[in-house]
């Protein structure tokens, strides 16, 4: 039986079914983040095109176009134009920004902020469908942001996730549509100060390490199959 370890860290699937320059990532995110905040909160969660749409490539079309959502500030549409390699920069943008602005808000009304950058980490995947999807980990200082909150709450991470996804597509309806899935277990906590350091950590790479996975990663097509924030 082939063994289920990297570095002395569980993961997924043996060693030979996972990239190892992804793990060397993932690990090397994990770690700036305890680094930065001796307490980390971390978010897994799964982005999904529209239904509507073809992804080509790099090029997003779409199949109908009268049931494509417009945005404000575009007369044609949403990401039709775009090369879609850079949508999971449009997503994290987007976040970050709402991010600063929901702290800016906090700010002026005196509720004390702490200090927070969000790290992440993304897999591009395609399986029995022409759409591809992303699987993501996001990083957080548990002392700024210690919980998903509701989508129904407008303030929350998850409405702050889903507006973000919204945002990167140009497409008003990611939430109604399902496109953002928190996972079932999609909350973790790692405390460098914690009795339970070891097992918070190794629980969290072992999830994480899915991102790794080499089967239904399309490699050649023009785009990144990995990314992730670099400091």
């Amino acid at each position: 039986m082939r063994k289920k370890v990297f570095k002395n860290l569980r993961i997924v699937y043996p060693l030979g079914k996972l990239e190892q320059r992804y793990l060397i990532k993932l690990k090397k995110v994990l770690d700036t983040s305890l680094e930065s905040y001796p307490r980390v909160f971390a978010i897994r969660l799964d982005l999904r095109f529209p239904d509507p749409q073809r992804v080509l490539c790099n090029d997003i079309i779409y199949s109908d176009i009268n049931n494509i959502a417009f945005d404000e500030d575009y007369d044609v549409p949403l990401s039709s134009s775009n090369n879609c390699s850079n949508i999971m920069k449009r997503f994290i943008d987007s976040l970050k920004a709402k991010l600063v602005a929901k702290e800016r808000s906090k700010k002026k009304v005196g509720v004390r902020v702490h200090p927070n950058t969000l790290r992440f980490a993304w897999c591009r995947e395609r399986k029995n469908s022409e759409n591809d999807h992303f699987h993501i980990v996001l990083f957080f200082n548990k002392d700024a942001y210690h919980r998903l909150g509701h989508a129904r709450y407008p303030r929350s991470l998850a409405s702050l996730i889903i507006d973000a996804w919204a945002s990167a597509l140009k497409y008003r309806h990611v939430g109604s549509d399902g496109l953002v899935h928190f996972s079932k277990n999609h909350s973790y906590y790692v405390n460098k100060r914690s009795i339970d350091f070891t097992k918070e950590y190794n629980d969290l790479f072992h999830r994480i390490s899915y991102l790794a996975k080499k089967e239904t990663k399309h490699y050649g097509e023009g785009y990144r199959c990995f990314g992730c924030s670099t400091r």
